[in-house]
């Protein structure tokens, strides 16, 4: 059976998107933490020999609505999306892992671990929840030669919803939603890929999340999240 799906990105579709000028107007959280990561001078205490999570169930099921135990935790600053069901499973310190292998724990992880690099313990999760190679090393090299900034709350936009926008067993590229206080939305993708047992974020060869956010006035296509207070 072939598990793979691909649903096009919801600004192909009649949903209009707001000129790139004023999306760059706004201070968007992706841009600040991801694109210009940055990040104490002090290295993170040694790594703990790595834990191989439970297995999970495989299920390539897109999701059309959010699990019904999500909770909101903090990260730093940030609330982020968690689940009994679909992960995370383990709670180690800042490290969040074990998602379920499906496209709703991929959700939950890009969620997680987009926090979690905005964060004071982005360092560590850099280590831990990224993918190794050219991205994981040009945002820990930023970071290191800055100092780091936690994003004010009242520039932290609430998150609506997600759409699951391509999925395999391998790799899922997931477009986020939050509000913006001019009653339009920001998206934003991110990609992750299950490596070593795990749903691990996926970063440019810049260091930064992915394509630039884009603001759009609808949020046709999205699952909604609801109350996310808590």
């Amino acid at each position: 059976m072939d598990n793979s799906h691909y649903r096009h990105p919801s600004w192909r579709q009649p949903r209009w998107i707001i000129a790139a000028v004023a999306a760059g107007a706004l201070l968007l959280i992706g841009v600040i933490v991801l694109a210009t990561s940055g990040g104490t001078t002090s290295h993170p205490p040694a790594a703990k020999p790595a834990q191989r999570c439970p297995a999970t169930a495989e299920d390539a099921t897109i999701p059309t609505a959010p699990p019904s135990d999500v909770r909101w935790k903090n990260v730093g600053v940030i609330l982020a999306p968690v689940s009994a069901t679909y992960g995370p499973a383990r709670y180690d310190g800042a490290v969040w892992e074990c998602y379920a292998h499906d496209p709703m724990g991929a959700v939950l992880a890009a969620y997680d671990e987009f926090a979690g690099l905005a964060s004071p313990s982005w360092h560590v999760i850099a280590e831990h929840e990224v993918v190794p190679g050219q991205g994981q090393q040009a945002y820990i090299a930023a970071g290191e030669s800055q100092t780091y900034s936690a994003p004010p709350p009242g520039e932290i936009l609430q998150a609506v919803g997600f759409e699951v926008l391509a999925y395999t067993p391998q790799q899922a590229t997931i477009e986020t939603l939050a509000a913006v206080s001019t009653g339009q939305y920001q998206a934003s993708e991110y990609t992750v890929a299950w490596y070593d047992g795990d749903w691990k974020m996926v970063l440019t060869p810049e260091g930064g999340p992915g394509p630039d956010p884009q603001l759009v006035t609808s949020a046709d296509g999205f699952v909604l999240w609801g109350d996310t207070d808590g």
